[in-house]
């Protein structure tokens, strides 16, 4: 995450966002529990340095229950990856409000391949040196995905095998793929919350994969990766 001060691509992006109609989501925590809510920008006008939001009739009780008591409120732009804190100067009625632009923001600098966590207990079935597995799946993203094996499996893949029969259960839907295996690493007690006697990560990279599958698991990284930041998860 990288502060920066209000720049060129800030403003390309909000005017975008304007432009296209995109959300901005609005966030607080509250008691321990995070709430958000998306809200839309009806006017930008960087002459005076002053945004002009909007929410839905359908989700003005939220927006109540996150903002009820702050002038700073906290937004996250998901098209460009921008996060900043705004004023509440004005409230024009219970849909509209009026607040400064900000002068700082932060980016959130995304690889080209975003890896998600699955927000359901997700597997993968495969074959390798005539064996069946079936191991559950610790992150995926459109190039690739990686597993965590407990170390008491004692399952040994080496940098460079290649699996052609290997199937992503994801959501319902069987994902036939040929992988490689990129890495292989040892991971230390409780490092991760499935492995608390430590074991091992394997990644991998998806050589073969159809381009209606791709475009589904890109799909379904876009639409988890928002949830998946930290300050957007919810308890």
């Amino acid at each position: 995450m990288k502060e920066l001060l209000r720049d060129k691509y800030f403003d390309m992006s909000m005017s975008d966002v304007f432009q296209k109609k995109l959300p901005v989501i609005v966030w607080q925590n509250v008691d321990d529990v995070i709430f958000k809510c998306n809200i839309y920008l009806k006017s930008f006008k960087k002459d005076i340095g002053e945004f002009e939001f909007y929410v839905s009739e359908k989700d003005v009780e939220l927006f109540r229950k996150i903002t009820i008591g702050k002038r700073v409120i906290s937004l996250y732009v998901p098209a460009s990856s921008i996060s900043f804190n705004v004023f509440i100067d004005q409230y024009i009625d219970d849909t509209k409000f009026k607040t400064s632009i900000p002068e700082n923001y932060q980016f959130f600098n995304r690889r080209e391949n975003e890896r998600v966590q699955p927000t359901e207990t997700t597997y993968v079935t495969f074959e390798y040196q005539k064996q069946t597995f079936k191991k559950y799946l610790f992150d995926i993203s459109v190039g690739g995905l990686s597993l965590v094996i407990p170390k008491a499996d004692r399952f040994n893949l080496e940098k460079g095998a290649m699996i052609t029969n290997f199937v992503i259960h994801l959501e319902n839907k069987k994902i036939k793929v040929h992988v490689e295996c990129v890495n292989s690493f040892s991971v230390d007690r409780y490092k991760v919350d499935s492995l608390p006697y430590g074991g091992q990560k394997i990644a991998f990279k998806f050589i073969k994969i159809q381009t209606q599958d791709k475009i589904f698991i890109n799909e379904y990284v876009e639409k988890n990766f928002h949830q998946s930041l930290p300050f957007l998860r919810t308890k």
